[in-house]
């Protein structure tokens, strides 16, 4: 049973427009937040209790630590962030690593949903370049 606080929340929210039915809020949110090229917001519930939290920059430093990344992965997403992408050449010079190393790191990333490859492994080189996690959820319907 829904408190009846969250019950009164969940009116305004209905009345803002952001909720037509039970269910299609969250996703309205996401789509507005896409639309105004914000990062898709964060959906926790916890003991009965949903907590939205928007971002102006998802993939900040602060963020990007909170999911464990080390230092060198840290630098490497702010380099995609600047240039778009990121080589494991780039990523060895930027972080003075081998070839290995980098490797490790950037597929750490992928794992993390931070980073995709883009490119085909036959090719001499494959870049990488920023996941967005909600657009790869919708096309998948996951």
């Amino acid at each position: 049973m829904i408190s009846r606080a969250a019950y009164s929340y969940c009116l305004k929210l209905r009345y803002a427009g952001f909720i037509e039915s039970w269910g299609y809020g969250t996703i309205k949110i996401v789509d507005n937040c896409i639309k105004q090229g914000l990062p898709e917001p964060d959906f926790v519930e916890e003991n009965g209790v949903m907590t939205v939290t928007f971002y102006k920059d998802k993939w900040n430093q602060e963020n990007l630590r909170k999911l464990g990344l080390n230092v060198r992965q840290v630098k490497a997403v702010m380099y995609v962030k600047k240039n778009g992408k990121i080589t494991n050449s780039d990523y060895q010079e930027l972080n003075d690593v081998s070839e290995r190393t980098a490797l490790r790191d950037l597929e750490a990333l992928i794992k993390k949903e931070v980073l995709m490859k883009k490119g085909e492994k036959r090719r001499p080189i494959i870049n990488w370049v920023m996941a967005d996690k909600w657009r790869i959820w919708r096309i998948s319907g996951g």
